[in-house]
């Protein structure tokens, strides 16, 4: 999506569209929360840098948690490369990938 100026109305619906992705995530709703994830990283403008990484790291522990973990690892990296601190900020753990290895 191209980056037009943004008066704030926008970035509070993708703050209220991130809920609802964090709310699938949190109830276990997996193929939800990757729908609704990949989703929004694709048309998500690219100064929302920050809610960026926070739905990739719920979209790759969505993934890991549905047994993708190729998938899985390939958003985590991103997001260890780019944002470490979304791990602590969503208490995500990369402690089961060793333990689901295929």
């Amino acid at each position: 999506m191209a980056d037009a100026p943004d008066d704030g109305i926008e970035t509070f619906a993708w703050q209220c569209g991130s809920a609802v992705i964090k709310l699938a995530w949190r109830e276990g709703n997996w193929n939800e929360a990757i729908r609704l994830a990949g989703k929004a990283l694709d048309e998500l403008p690219t100064r929302e840098v920050s809610l960026r990484w926070r739905i990739q790291g719920w979209l790759a522990d969505s993934l890991w948690h549905q047994g993708d973990v190729a998938a899985a690892r390939k958003h985590w990296h991103e997001v260890l490369r780019n944002q470490p601190a979304v791990f602590r900020h969503l208490g995500l753990s990369l402690l089961g990938l060793r333990e689901r290895r295929q």
